[in-house]
C-alpha cells in the first residue's frame, strides 16, 4: 500500500473537526461530536495520533484510533474509545453484572456468573465473607452491589435500614430516665421548616440499650403549607404532639431553650453537641444559664463540624446498635421519617457523613441524634485517672 501523505492539522477554532485518511484501523472523524468530554489533565491537551490496539494471546488483532495529530489528545481519546465500543465490528462487548430487578445478591450462582475471574483472583468464601460483612452495614452494601456484582451505584444511597429502625421502636421508661446522664443534639440549621432537638441516655444497666427523647419544632404558619403543597404530615404530627408549633412563621428559639432548661431539671445533662450554623447565640445563652461560670467540670455545649470527621464514628456505632436492637427510641413518627430519609456522603475511605443537600427531605432529626450519640461516645469517659490513685513512678 503506497504511503499516505500526513494531512495538516486543522484550525484550532475548537468547532472544525478534520477526516483522516483512510487506512488500516483508522475511522473518520467528521461526525458530530455526541459526548462533551470532561475536565482531563493538561498533558492531555496538546494534538497527538492516538491509537487503541487490541490483542488476543499477546497478538496483535489490529488497532483503531488517529494515526495523525487531528486533535487534543483527551478528544482523541475519547472518540477513539466510542468508536472502538460501538463501530469496530472486531469489538465484542461483554458485561459481565447482575440484574438489580431481578437478580437475589444472595444467590452464589449469580456471584459465580458476574466473576469470570473467581478462583483466579479471589474465591467464593471471599465473596461469601464480604456478603456476610455487607449486610449489617448499608455503605458496605452499596460497595459489595458496585464492586462484586458489578452493579452500577451511586456514592449517595439511603442509609437507614428501616425494619431494623422499627424493631427498635419500644417507648423509653420516663419515669427510669429522671435523673439519668443524657447527652444532646440540637439542630436549628432552618428557621422556617423543622428543628430538632434528640437527647441520648448511654445505658446503665445490663440491657446495654440506649434510649432516645427527641421534640421537633416548625414554625406554625408553614405547617397548613407543608400539609396541604408538599404532603407531609406536620399538621397530624402537631395535633399528635409529635411537632411543637411556635407562633409566627420562623421558629422561635426561646422555645427550644426552655425545653433545653427543662430537661436539665429532670435529668443530668452533661453535653449538647450543636451545629454552630444559626445556633451560636442560642448555644451562647444555653451556657450563661446551665454553667454561667464556665466550669469544665459542668455543662457544655459542643460545637460539631458538620463533616466525615465528626459524624463517621458515631454513625457507624448508631448502625451498629440499630441492627443489634440496643436502641429504644419510641417509634416517633418524624425521627422514624428522617432516619427514611437520611442520605450519607462516603468518602473513598468509607468514611460517611449526613448529606442534607442530597437528601430529597428533611434529615435534621437524624444529625441532632447523630451529634448526641457521639457526645455520649466522646464525652462520657468516666475513666479514672491512675495518677488520682497514686502519684507518679519513677525508675
Amino acid at each position: 500500500m503506497p504511503r499516505e501523505s500526513r494531512p495538516s492539522r486543522p484550525p484550532s477554532d475548537g468547532n472544525s473537526r478534520s477526516t483522516p485518511s483512510s487506512g488500516s484501523g483508522s475511522l473518520p472523524c467528521s461526525r458530530p461530536r455526541r459526548h462533551k468530554v470532561p475536565p482531563v489533565p493538561a498533558r492531555w491537551t496538546p494534538w497527538q495520533p492516538c491509537v487503541n490496539g487490541k490483542t488476543a494471546s499477546d497478538f496483535l488483532r489490529g488497532c483503531i484510533g488517529f494515526p495523525y495529530p487531528l486533535m487534543p489528545l483527551g478528544d482523541a481519546i475519547a472518540e477513539a474509545a466510542t468508536a472502538a465500543a460501538l463501530q469496530d465490528p472486531r469489538f465484542l462487548p461483554v458485561l459481565y453484572l447482575a440484574d438489580p430487578e431481578k437478580d437475589s445478591p444472595d444467590d452464589e450462582e449469580l456471584w459465580k456468573r458476574v466473576n469470570p475471574s473467581l478462583g483466579q483472583i479471589f474465591t467464593l468464601d471471599k465473596i461469601r465473607q464480604d456478603y456476610n460483612e455487607a449486610k449489617q452495614n448499608p455503605v458496605d452494601f452499596q460497595n459489595f452491589l458496585r464492586f462484586r456484582l458489578n452493579i452500577p451505584v451511586k456514592q449517595l444511597s439511603r442509609w437507614m435500614p428501616m425494619d431494623k429502625w422499627d424493631k427498635c421502636n419500644a417507648k423509653p421508661d420516663l419515669e427510669f430516665l429522671r435523673g439519668r446522664k443524657c447527652f444532646g443534639g440540637l439542630d436549628l440549621s432552618s428557621k422556617i421548616d423543622l428543628a430538632a432537638l434528640v437527647l441520648v441516655f448511654p445505658p446503665d444497666d445490663k440491657d446495654g440499650i440506649f434510649d432516645i427523647l427527641c421534640r421537633f419544632y416548625c414554625p406554625e404558619e408553614g405547617i397548613l403549607k407543608r400539609s396541604q403543597t408538599d404532603r407531609i404530615h406536620y399538621d397530624i404530627w402537631q395535633n399528635q404532639g409529635f411537632l411543637t408549633a411556635t407562633p409566627g412563621n420562623v421558629i422561635d428559639y426561646a422555645w427550644i431553650e426552655k425545653d433545653i432548661l427543662d430537661a436539665a431539671k429532670q435529668y443530668q445533662l452533661c453535653q449538647i453537641g450543636f451545629d454552630s450554623w444559626n445556633a451560636q447565640a442560642t448555644a451562647t445563652r444555653i451556657m450563661d444559664e446551665l454553667n454561667p461560670t464556665g466550669n469544665e467540670d459542668g455543662f457544655q455545649m459542643v460545637e460539631v463540624r458538620q463533616g466525615a470527621k465528626s459524624f463517621n464514628e458515631p454513625a457507624k456505632d448508631l448502625l451498629v446498635h440499630v441492627m443489634t436492637e440496643k436502641v429504644r427510641h419510641g417509634g416517633h413518627p418524624v425521627l422514624r421519617w428522617c432516619a427514611d430519609n437520611l442520605v450519607m456522603r462516603s468518602d473513598p475511605n468509607g468514611n460517611v457523613a449526613p448529606d442534607k443537600e442530597k437528601a430529597t427531605e428533611k434529615i435534621d432529626g437524624m444529625v441532632a441524634l447523630i451529634m448526641a450519640w457521639g457526645r455520649a461516645m466522646f464525652g462520657n469517659d468516666e475513666t479514672q485517672s491512675v495518677y488520682e490513685t497514686r502519684g507518679v513512678v519513677c525508675l
